[in-house]
């Protein structure tokens, strides 16, 4: 078993005066754009980078919850220099965490004029309204309702604004690396994981069987994705530990630097927990490399279990030992 407790991005807005900026690599605020367009659709924009992990589903999936649509209808615009705020770069977990909550923003900020213009239009108060389905219904029975197309048309006509910025940064103090005071991180995930290990005592051949891990995220916006990500950190995490071995001059490709295939790859069982009692701003977390960190460690204490042997190098090489 291994555990830890890692810290997602940064925050406070950058480094401490005369501070290289490359040690604070991750702190500074996420940014985002939302705009309704006149077919009543969402264009979601920010500068973040999707490198595979979800990033793209997860941002529409947050707009879509706080305006009442389904996530389909939300485009989102990732890392285009040209159309898209910075939102900071794609390290350190930090991305569902400080861009998702500048999407967040941003969209209750859209939710609120949207029901301001269709109180107009319906002649109805702000209070007796809803967004849901895309639609801006009274709470009537059967309620009097009108779309989202007719209300980004009647602002557009008003010259009203359709687009709507958010920002979020963490409010957390300065860190400076040199004394080792201050704050460094903004919000911290932790995870356990066990590892069941077969070892042959007779040629030293390790397998995994068997990974579980148990990680607390927060609340997960894209299920699958939070999944997918702790299933491939754990096959990172047995390459690190049993295979990927560098030699400089003597490793020139896959011949000799090998990775996990799939036979390689033991049975695991992802629990997430937390989320419960969190405020809003602290609902969802990263998960990225702490999904990959406790891997090797629980690997090495399974074979220490087995074998009495403490491995302190790694990929582990048992053959010297049985």
């Amino acid at each position: 078993m291994a555990s830890i407790w890692y810290g997602i991005g940064g925050g406070g807005g950058g480094p401490t005066p005369g501070q290289d900026p490359a040690l604070t690599v991750g702190r500074g605020p996420g940014r985002a754009e939302l705009e309704l367009r006149e077919d009543g659709s969402m264009s979601l924009r920010t500068g973040a980078g999707d490198l595979g992990q979800g990033t793209a589903t997860a941002m529409a999936i947050i707009a879509a919850e706080e305006l009442g649509v389904p996530s389909e209808r939300v485009t989102v615009y990732l890392g285009d220099t040209a159309m898209c705020p910075d939102a900071g770069p794609t390290v350190g977990s930090r991305v569902t965490f400080f861009v998702g909550n500048a999407v967040r923003s941003a969209a209750a900020d859209l939710h609120e004029a949207i029901l301001g213009t269709a109180s107009g239009l319906l002649v109805r108060p702000f209070a007796d309204l809803e967004l849901r389905d895309g639609r801006v219904e009274t709470r009537d029975d059967p309620p009097e309702s009108v779309s989202l197309s007719e209300v980004a048309r009647a602002r557009s006509a008003a010259g009203h604004a359709n687009t709507f910025k958010g920002y979020f940064d963490a409010d957390v103090p300065a860190y400076d690396v040199g004394s080792g005071l201050g704050e460094p991180y903004a919000m911290y995930v932790s995870g356990t994981q066990m590892a069941e290990v077969e070892v042959d005592t007779q040629t030293g051949a390790i397998r995994v069987l068997r990974v579980v891990a148990a990680h607390d995220v927060g609340r997960p916006v894209f299920m699958e994705g939070v999944v997918g990500q702790i299933e491939g950190g754990v096959a990172m995490g047995v390459g690190f530990a049993l295979k990927e071995e560098f030699v400089p001059g003597e490793t020139r490709g896959f011949k000799q630097y090998q990775v996990p295939r799939t036979r390689d790859m033991p049975e695991i069982l992802t629990i997430l927990v937390g989320g419960a009692g969190e405020p809003p701003e602290q609902e969802a977390k990263g998960v990225a490399e702490c999904s990959n960190m406790v891997v090797a460690p629980a690997i090495a204490n399974a074979i220490a279990h087995a074998m009495g042997v403490r491995v302190l190098d790694l990929p582990a090489r048992l053959v010297d030992r049985v």
